[in-house]
């Protein structure tokens, strides 16, 4: 007794395969771009937390995701309408609470591939402002900015 399926199944590429290949192309940048999005979430918090806070805590998900990409930034000047805190105190990574040269610090906010959820940093509901040792001004956005910057 021979058994054969009752329908036949085939895929067809012959007739379309640059469509294919474009399909299969634009899954792989999405796959590889949502998956960069949370990288630097990742590199602090691991991914199962992420995963995690991802449904248990959207909000807090979204703010750490923008902090991330926009939360800090150096400026040169200050502008008059924001109050500054003083001199920047010592910085310290998050996971050890190491503290960590302001050097250190600026080399690392100056490179390609900061990420300021490795310090002990958090926006705020008001935009914090510290002075640093270059003369430069270390801004860290408000929640609220975050929040509307990145919708």
């Amino acid at each position: 007794m021979n058994w054969q399926p009752k329908f036949n199944f085939t895929v067809k590429v012959k007739k379309h395969p640059m469509k294919i290949i474009i399909a299969l192309l634009f899954l792989t940048l999405f796959d590889v771009g949502y998956g960069q999005s949370d990288s630097k979430l990742i590199e602090v918090f691991g991914l199962e937390e992420v995963n995690d806070m991802k449904v248990s805590n959207p909000g807090a998900y979204a703010i750490f995701k923008a902090f991330s990409a926009d939360g800090v930034e150096l400026i040169d000047g200050l502008v008059d309408k924001y109050e500054t805190f003083g001199m920047l105190p010592t910085i310290h990574l998050r996971s050890t609470s190491e503290e960590v040269e302001q050097s250190i610090f600026l080399n690392d906010v100056l490179s390609d591939n900061f990420n300021p959820l490795k310090y002990d940093l958090f926006p705020t509901r008001q935009i914090q402002i510290y002075k640093i040792e270059s003369g430069k001004y270390l801004r860290i956005q408000s929640q609220q900015n975050l929040l509307n910057t990145n919708r």
